[in-house]
């Protein structure tokens, strides 16, 4: 009877673990982000391992590993989260409506994806070019002028 349980936990847990990741996979946002944006490419570009990151309401803590191309960001979760999460590659045209914010525990970039929206995702400064970054506090400048002159 004990050994029955053993069977029982060694088949359960990975098919648990890989249900789970599925539902991080839905409720984030990422199917749907892969249903536009997944690719089988190898990733280009500068690589930045277990970067954290929220993508729609799921926080990924640790586990995004992001590769910074001339074109667009890949992301990848860690191997052992990967079930439900294919590989993405999202051109930088596609990163809408930046804005600067704070995380719990670090400074982040918000910004929504795709056109119309598919979901929103906060990522460390660091991996948004230097480009996207300048124009996100030439818009934040303006909207603080702005805000001094309703005043």
């Amino acid at each position: 009877m004990e050994n029955w349980s053993v069977v029982h936990l060694i088949v359960l847990f990975p098919l648990l673990w890989c249900g789970v990741s599925f539902l991080l996979a839905h409720l984030s946002g990422w199917s749907r982000l892969a249903a536009r944006f997944r690719t089988a490419d190898e990733p280009k570009g500068r690589p930045l391992f277990m970067q954290p990151g929220r993508i729609g309401m799921v926080r990924y803590t640790r586990c995004l590993t992001l590769h910074l191309a001339e074109g667009g960001m890949y992301l990848a979760v860690f191997p052992l989260c990967r079930p439900g999460h294919p590989r993405l590659f999202i051109p930088w045209a596609e990163f809408n409506n930046l804005r600067q914010t704070r995380s719990m525990f670090f400074d982040c970039v918000e910004a929504t994806i795709g056109r119309p929206p598919i979901t929103k995702v906060l990522l460390p400064p660091n991996v948004f070019p230097p480009e996207l970054l300048k124009e996100l506090r030439r818009d934040e400048k303006a909207v603080g002028e702005l805000k001094k002159t309703q005043s």
